[in-house]
């Protein structure tokens, strides 16, 4: 792969430069670089053969795992969403529809009002929070207009469909359990309601900061 200026990077070189550039989205200031870097590599790569796309393909889904990820942070899944949106204002639609779905997933998951997250009396984790929400929101919409609404549509149905499907394998794997294994299910299912009652206090919680202003 070969850029404007002519630095030549092998696929291995590349995988390897943004497995590195991954690790600085962290921080504010480390990851607007690491974002400007990531984007140059991107755009590389989208420009180049079957190699490029491959770099790219594994770029834009290290990206949405980290924005998926249950246990990021999200100051780190915010800097993953501002990398895919740089890259897909500039890249064509036919390089980024390999891993569309890989992309649409965490903004389906963050912009689902019915899974809730973690309550904080910290301003500035509830400003990050709110921001997160809004950058997936003007993803997808950004992504509806690039694809077209049918093609975007066709592809969120397919991503709530696997949802659904693995939602329902896990019922299913449950099912076979409380049969073969009751007191260990037991044990799970007053754990499950413990976490989904600390949830709804989380939940109640971020609902009256809202309201008292923080």
């Amino acid at each position: 792969m070969t850029g404007s200026g002519g630095l030549t990077l092998t696929k291995a070189d590349a995988i390897r430069l943004v497995r590195s550039s991954m690790t600085h989205l962290q921080d504010p200031q480390p990851a607007d670089q690491a974002i400007q870097n990531l984007s140059f590599i991107g755009r590389v790569s989208a420009a180049s053969a079957a190699d490029g796309q491959d770099v790219l393909d594994h770029l834009f889904k290290s990206a949405a795992g980290i924005a998926r990820s249950e246990t990021t942070l999200p100051s780190l899944k915010l800097s993953a969403l501002k990398l895919i949106a740089t890259l897909c204002k500039t890249i064509p639609v036919e390089s980024i529809k390999p891993t569309l779905q890989d992309i649409l997933l965490p903004l389906r998951n963050l912009t689902d009002a019915s899974i809730s997250v973690a309550f904080s009396a910290d301003p500035h984790a509830t400003a990050i929070q709110d921001e997160l929400v809004e950058t997936a929101q003007e993803l997808l919409g950004m992504l509806q207009t690039k694809f077209g609404t049918m093609e975007f549509v066709g592809q969120m149905q397919q991503v709530q469909k696997e949802v659904r499907d693995r939602r329902e394998d896990r019922r299913a794997k449950r099912r076979i359990e409380a049969v073969s294994a009751p007191e260990r299910m037991g044990r799970e299912k007053v754990r499950k309601n413990a976490v989904k009652k600390e949830k709804r206090k989380e939940k109640n919680g971020r609902a009256a900061g809202k309201r008292r202003g923080y």
